[in-house]
Formats: structure tokens, sequence, C-alpha cells
């Protein structure tokens, strides 16, 4: 668990845009990996076995939240109630606010191309060995990791171009 909680956690943050969820996600994937342990292939890598589990920890997650995200907007709220998410200049201006505008512009991505872009780039993945894990060709995961990066940059520009 010392090994793994790290890279599973920045791999849950990433696709999830928040460190509570990922906090809650990566505790699930521990528990759902000691009660799968008997099955656990040694030829496959501990850590790409990992990744897995997150990756179905994440889908279910985010099947949930649009569920729960339904259920709250079917009764009426006052506005003064949510509180505004956008980042202060002050915390702009921070290094490490950079990588928190980057984990929501990647949370915000569709599953489509979040998934090949956290799998290749912050995984280390191949196009194949991501493809294999995906179920889509590698050329696949070729196109949806730089459909990604642009939505991505796209993304970022947007909210720069907003402070």
């Amino acid at each position: 668990m010392n090994r793994y909680k790290l890279p599973v956690f920045s791999f849950i943050r990433r696709y999830v845009g928040g460190n509570e969820d990922a906090h809650d996600l990566l505790q699930q994937v521990f528990i759902a990996a000691w009660q799968s342990l008997a099955s656990y292939d040694v030829d496959r890598p501990l850590g790409r076995w990992l990744t897995a589990i997150a990756l179905n920890k994440c889908r279910d997650h985010s099947r949930k939240a649009k569920v729960r995200r339904f259920f709250q907007l079917s009764w009426p709220i006052d506005a003064a109630d949510i509180p505004d998410a956008a980042p202060t200049a002050d915390q702009k201006m921070n290094a490490d606010q950079d990588l928190v505008l980057l984990d929501r512009a990647i949370a915000q991505l569709p599953p489509a191309l979040k998934e090949p872009l956290l799998l290749t780039v912050f995984e280390g993945l191949s196009h194949s060995e991501a493809g294999a894990e995906l179920g889509i060709s590698a050329k696949a995961v070729e196109g949806k990791t730089r459909r990604a990066r642009q939505a991505l940059e796209l993304q970022i520009n947007e909210w720069a171009n907003n402070f």
C-alpha cells in the first residue's frame, strides 16, 4: 500500500478533480484490491492492476455524481449557498494553483478523452497498453489523447482569459 498509494491517488485526483473525493476513492481501491487479492494474476504488474481498479472506481463515482447532480437540481437552491469555485488572483499566482487548475480541467474532460490521457501521459502506458486496458485500438488512444490535450489547452486558456 505504501508503494502504490501516491501514484494511485494522483491518478484518481486527476480523474475526479478533488482531493476529498480522491481520498475516499483511494480507500475504496485498496479495499477492493484486498477483497480481490485471491484473483490477482501475479504475471500482471501490481500497479497496473491497482490502476484498473481505480479506473473502475472513478467511473462508478462519475456515474453516481451525475445522479446526485440531477437530484440536487430537482430541488430549489439559493444561489448565495453556492460557493464560488473560481480561484482568487493570489491563488492563481501560486505555482500549486496551476496544478489545481490542470486537475480541474482534466476532471471536466469526458471519460472517453480523460481515460486515455491519464493512462498514457500520467501512468506512462504505451498507446497499445492503454488501448488494451480500455478495449480500443492504439490509434484510437493516440487520437483521443491528442483531442484531450487540445481540450485542456482550450479550457486553461479560457480560464486564463477570465482572470
